[in-house]
C-alpha cells in the first residue's frame, strides 16, 4: 500500500505532462485581445473598484500600522482587537478610495459628455 501511492502520483503527473503539447497543437488560433464593448461599463467601473480596493489595501495596512503605533497610547491587550482595529480603518481608507475614484470619473464623464453637447450645439 505505501509503495502503491507514489507509484500512482508518479503515472498521473507523467501522463499529465504527455498530453499537454497536443492541447496546443489542435488549437492553432492565437489570442485575440478584448474588443471595446465586450464587457458592459458598469463590470468595467467594478473591476476598477474592485483592482484600487484590494490594491491599495496593503498600503493603507501599511501606513494604518504605523499610525496606529504611534498614536495609540495603550492599547488593547488582546492583540486580535488590535488587528481587528488595524483591519477596520484601513478596510474602510480602501473603500473610501474606490469609492472617491468612481465619484471622481463619474464627475469627469459628465463634463465631458456636457462639453460635447455644448459643441455639438
Amino acid at each position: 500500500m505505501k509503495r502503491l501511492v507514489p507509484i500512482l502520483l508518479a503515472g498521473v503527473f507523467l501522463f499529465s505532462c504527455a498530453t499537454t503539447g497536443t492541447a496546443s497543437k489542435e488549437s492553432s488560433a492565437d489570442p485575440v485581445p478584448y474588443e471595446k464593448d465586450e464587457f458592459p461599463p458598469g463590470l468595467v467601473k467594478l473591476r476598477r473598484a474592485e483592482v484600487l480596493f484590494f490594491g491599495s489595501l496593503p498600503l493603507f495596512y501599511m501606513f494604518t500600522s504605523l499610525g496606529y503605533d504611534s498614536f495609540v497610547q495603550n492599547p488593547p491587550a488582546d492583540t486580535n482587537d488590535v488587528l481587528y482595529q488595524k483591519m477596520t480603518i484601513s478596510l474602510s481608507l480602501s473603500g473610501v478610495l474606490a469609492v472617491a475614484d468612481f465619484i471622481v470619473g463619474e464627475v469627469e464623464k459628465g463634463q465631458k459628455e456636457k462639453k460635447m453637447r455644448d459643441n455639438n450645439e
